[in-house]
């Protein structure tokens, strides 16, 4: 099914590949992999889904079933972890050729990339 998962803030958007004769598919969410219970949502006509009801900083595991009457067995395994928005504290110039940059830590980053560029909305180098 290729399913794939994105996060953003507050949602995790699903993606899959339609299958031939199925007429609707039935999403599982779980926070362990591997350990599905019931569906989270049913009937759905694909292909994609967002899940709005989950919680930043919770890494979250999605298979999909497609439903022709009858429910396939599950599709590959796709994963995301939502992380709350955040704003930069402040940008400071401490010198003609350096930046200080400070930002409040944010539940679930274990990490960061520092994105920057020459004109606005144009970010071409990244700092991990």
């Amino acid at each position: 099914s290729g399913l794939t998962a994105s996060a953003s803030t507050g949602q995790i958007q699903l993606n899959w590949a339609l299958t031939p004769g199925a007429s609707n598919y039935n999403v599982y969410r779980s926070t362990t992999s591997g350990a599905y219970g019931a569906a989270l949502v049913t009937n759905v006509s694909g292909p994609t889904y967002t899940d709005s009801t989950v919680t930043n900083g919770i890494q979250y595991y999605y298979v999909i079933r497609a439903n022709n009457g009858i429910e396939s067995g599950n599709s590959n395994e796709a994963t995301a972890l939502p992380i709350a928005a955040f704003s930069l504290t402040s940008v400071v110039a401490n010198s003609t050729t350096a930046l200080v940059v400070t930002w409040p830590a944010t539940s679930g980053a274990s990490t960061y990339d520092v994105r920057y560029g020459t004109a606005t909305g144009s970010y071409s180098t990244t700092l991990t």
